[in-house]
C-alpha cells in the first residue's frame, strides 16, 4: 500500500496516509456500518455504487504478458479473453 501514495515532503508518517486511505475505503464499502465488509457488501460497493474501488488499492487484472505466461502453461488456447 505505500507504493500506492504520493511522497509529500512532510513530517507525517507515511503509516498515517495508508490508515486514512483504508478508513475512507471502509466507510465506503461497509454499509451497514458494522466495521465489517461482508461479501455482499463488496459486491454491491463495486458493482453498484463504486466500480473504480476494484482497482483502487492497486492492480487487480493481471498484465498481458502474465496472462500469456498462465494461458500457454496451463491450456492449450492462446485467444483472447
Amino acid at each position: 500500500m505505500r507504493g500506492c501514495l504520493i511522497k509529500l515532503q512532510t513530517d507525517e508518517d507515511p503509516d498515517d496516509g495508508v490508515k486514512d486511505l483504508i478508513d475512507s475505503l471502509l466507510k465506503k464499502v461497509d454499509i451497514d456500518r458494522d466495521g465489517v465488509i461482508s461479501e455482499e457488501e463488496f459486491h454491491r460497493s463495486i458493482k453498484e455504487r463504486y466500480p473504480l474501488l476494484l482497482e483502487c488499492m492497486g492492480p487487480v487484472f493481471p498484465s498481458r504478458v502474465a496472462r500469456r505466461a498462465f494461458l500457454s502453461t496451463f491450456t492449450d488456447r492462446l485467444g483472447r479473453f
